[in-house]
């Protein structure tokens, strides 16, 4: 199904390379570019495209709008990088189940007891973390590595990266979110939180990995000679670096902190109050010098490592307060405030907040008349989606069926989501992941019209994001006319945004 859908949709990848029609006649002359079979015969550029249409193939994902086109078994659109496509065993009777066979065609719903019968707890799960249009949109393939869903050569090489070096040495899954968070939490260099993030997931280039991927015949350390080069090895284990190591403040004795990965050391020094930004820096060093030595013969020397490692984290931590002190003695930036729109026309804002403990996202919506008076409102539950930007595209789509369940004929619509504001204002197709559900608001649009939409600040935004926290408090749905909920009367009248 996906190579029926980029028959139709996909020949813009390719279509602006030079010498396609000559490629077309010699290669695949009978059938299109995503049948084309790779020949031993073809140029470098031949191979190129092959190799690019390739990653697409197994890149590219399904976003599900009707879910007629979307096979249950067959095709990649559950919201994994790692497992797009159901692994559970097939139920008779259901061997050409489309996606739309688990939806509910008249509440526009997922059928819970249908998707937990059919799939595992964890597949079940990201079923129902998929938002569904409330109207019938189309299917779509995108690519869920870039904000946009449109392919980009860097990212398609990131994605290569990650399939070929995919490697999770953590069995618990609490654990490993507990070590992204300290890692992306590091206060070292952003270079220094992705190579550990790397090293955590054994994605670096070592011979250990260059062996599994048959680029060497042999993993042996070329500097103790005796071990196998792993990410671990080549950072903390190999005896080559026990004077590195000796040297830093809290390892002087690494035998305290066994531990057979990145990851695991990481989460081991951070329970033992050692500094993790320190060992995240050192590392980094080790690995740079370990490059230099490959690419250059003028190389600092290994007693250098800790201090050269030590200077940059000192200063990187005092550029950072710096910028924090200027911050907070030029105090807050002027932000635009809210204002009522123009005669005859109303404004609807809107505003998402995320509730994961209760598995749950809140909507709220406030309409203002041209005099400034909140004239409708609107709280709401909804199901967690498996991306926090849903939950902004969310709000703006309730918004808009909003206005056409108020008969509203003329209105503005505005927002604290610069993407999602962005994304409205587009009059191209959005391949988003929430693209379906402003595609599907948009579509109500018959008997009234938005005359513009508008990016305002979280500050300017108050009203309408009150509102989305009060839904926390909400069954369901909570709608106000002519009114709004009494508590928010203070932060009306602070300020009509």
């Amino acid at each position: 199904m996906m190579l029926s859908w980029l028959s139709k949709h996909g020949d813009y990848f390719i279509i602006k390379i030079l010498y396609f029609i000559v490629f077309k006649k010699k290669f695949f002359p009978n059938c299109s570019i995503w049948e084309a079979q790779d020949s031993s015969s073809g140029s470098h550029a031949w191979h190129s495209i092959i190799k690019g249409r390739d990653v697409l193939l197994k890149g590219a994902r399904w976003r599900v709008g009707c879910g007629e086109d979307i096979s249950i078994w067959n095709d990649a659109w559950l919201p994994s990088q790692e497992h797009p496509r159901i692994l559970s065993d097939i139920v008779l009777g259901f061997e050409d189940g489309r996606v739309s066979d688990l939806i509910n065609p008249c509440t526009r719903t997922w059928d819970e007891n249908l998707v937990h019968g059919l799939f595992s707890p964890e597949e079940a799960t990201m079923v129902l973390s998929i938002p569904l249009s409330r109207t019938l949109v189309e299917d779509k393939i995108i690519w869920p590595f870039t904000p946009s869903g449109n392919y980009t050569v860097n990212s398609g090489s990131k994605f290569l990266t990650k399939l070929n070096f995919m490697y999770v040495p953590a069995d618990n899954p609490q654990q490993q979110n507990e070590v992204w968070k300290l890692i992306w939490g590091l206060n070292v260099p952003s270079k220094v939180r992705n190579f550990m993030w790397r090293a955590c997931k054994e994605a670096t280039p070592t011979k250990y990995n260059l062996l599994k991927r048959k680029i060497l015949n042999e993993d042996k350390c070329e500097h103790c000679g005796v071990e196998s080069k792993t990410t671990a090895h080549a950072l903390w284990n190999c005896s080559t670096l026990d004077e590195i190591w000796e040297s830093t403040l809290g390892f002087e004795d690494r035998s305290q902190l066994g531990a057979p990965n990145i990851m695991d050391l990481i989460n081991l020094t951070h329970e033992q109050r050692k500094n993790v930004d320190l060992l995240a820096m050192v590392m980094w060093t080790i690995w740079h010098r370990r490059n230099q030595l490959r690419a250059s013969s003028n190389v600092f020397p290994k007693a250098q490592v800790i201090q050269q490692a030590s200077q940059a984290i000192a200063t990187f931590q005092q550029s950072q307060q710096s910028l924090t002190n200027h911050a907070a003695a030029t105090g807050p930036q002027h932000c635009a405030q809210w204002h009522p729109p123009p005669a005859n026309c109303v404004k609807l804002n809107f505003n998402g907040a995320v509730f994961p403990e209760l598995g749950k996202v809140s909507l709220g919506v406030v309409v203002h008349n041209s005099q400034g008076n909140a004239i409708a409102s609107l709280s709401e539950q909804a199901p967690l989606p498996f991306s926090p930007v849903i939950v902004e595209a969310m709000a703006a789509a309730r918004a808009i069926t909003f206005a056409h369940e108020l008969g509203i004929t003329e209105f503005m619509l505005e927002g604290d989501s610069e993407e999602v504001i962005n994304s409205l204002r587009s009059i191209e197709a959005s391949l988003t992941t929430y693209g379906h559900l402003l595609e599907s608001a948009k579509s109500t649009l018959v008997t009234s019209k938005c005359i513009a939409f508008s990016h305002i600040c979280r500050s300017g935004n108050r009203v309408a994001h009150n509102l989305a926290k009060h839904a926390r408090h909400v069954r369901g749905l909570s709608v106000w006319v002519e009114n709004i909920p009494p508590h928010i009367y203070d932060v009306l009248i602070a300020g009509p945004g």
